[in-house]
């Protein structure tokens, strides 16, 4: 009996040991992010949803996920790229359970999913999206970032409408040619916030010498961030002034816009681009020469003596033969 006290003693000494001799798991800090590609929805629309959670490197996650719960009117469409993880949805579709492709210890669990929201939503609906951070059974001293919201408004789309205004004929080759560029909404929504554009000239790396300060040059085109809140049947102008080069007369210059379509609510894309053509004309300085009258009158005379002179010339021969 002795001996049996004595060998549970001594295995008890030696777990505690163990115990203490092990190292304490590292505390992980996991910061939950979402962010979907559009604030403004319209009823109908699909939208990316990127959500992650990351220790930044403080800490690793045995067996990390994330729980995704998505507002009324907005289902699961599927991922637009599952390369890190993948979400499957629960019982009624509205609650998404994800994982990481890499099970083991990982300091980053990131997904990049689609929604759809229902063609029923009516415009104003104020939508609200959470994800929480699983965390494998680690610790987290910090709890307070491992959910995160992110937020939706239903808005009625708008049809917004590039056009050109530029001049009408030939322009004369070399010069600088003011233009304007329009944009117009008809509505039925309101365009509220960001309906950036691009303008540049087809087939050229070239960039307009006049344009509005929200515009800026990429190496081929100039991207302008127009923002602001546009009425249905309201317009907005854009100057673009073009140096046009010294060319032939006859040929032409195409200069294109379009909206960035990928950051704009727009119901009709057919008329999202326009083309404005300018045909060069002479160019400056090179006017056909104008006679003045009495120069017109000099040359004509000019032009009759030479030909009665010659009507003489062949009448004398004529005689002279005769004679011979």
């Amino acid at each position: 009996m002795t001996a049996a006290v004595g060998a549970a003693a001594l295995l008890l000494t030696c777990l505690t040991a163990a115990a203490q001799a092990a190292p304490a798991a590292n505390p992980v800090d996991a910061k939950i992010y979402a962010h979907l590609d559009r604030a403004i929805v319209t009823p109908g629309m699909k939208v990316g949803l990127v959500v992650s959670a990351d220790t930044e490197g403080r800490g690793a996650i045995l067996d990390p996920g994330l729980t995704l719960t998505l507002p009324e009117g907005v289902t699961f469409d599927g991922h637009i790229d599952d390369e890190r993880g993948s979400c499957v949805p629960e019982a009624g579709g509205r609650t998404l359970t994800c994982t990481a492709v890499n099970r083991g210890p990982v300091d980053l669990v990131w997904v990049h999913l689609r929604v759809a929201f229902a063609a029923g939503l009516a415009p104003g609906t104020k939508l609200e999206f959470t994800a929480a951070a699983h965390l494998g059974g680690a610790t987290d001293p910090w709890p307070d970032n491992n959910t995160t919201t992110v937020k939706a408004t239903v808005q009625t789309p708008a049809d917004l409408e590039l056009t050109w205004t530029g001049p009408s004929g030939p322009v004369p080759a070399g010069e600088s040619v003011p233009t304007t560029l329009v944009v117009t909404n008809h509505g039925p929504g309101t365009a509220t916030g960001f309906f950036p554009f691009q303008v540049s000239v087809r087939g050229e790396n070239a960039h307009p010498s006049g344009y509005e300060k929200i515009c800026w040059a990429d190496p081929a085109s100039m991207i302008c961030d127009a923002s602001g809140v546009l009425q249905p049947g309201e317009s907005r102008s854009f100057p673009f002034v073009w140096d046009l080069p010294k060319t032939t007369p006859g040929t032409s210059r195409t200069v294109g816009a379009s909206l960035r379509t990928q950051d704009v609510l727009d119901l009709n894309p057919a008329n999202d681009a326009a083309d404005l053509t300018l045909k060069f004309g002479s160019e400056p300085g090179s006017k056909p020469t104008k006679l003045t009258p009495t120069a017109s009158a000099t040359i004509a005379g000019a032009v009759l003596a030479l030909i009665l002179a010659g009507a003489t010339f062949v009448a004398v021969r004529r005689r002279n033969r005769h004679r011979a």
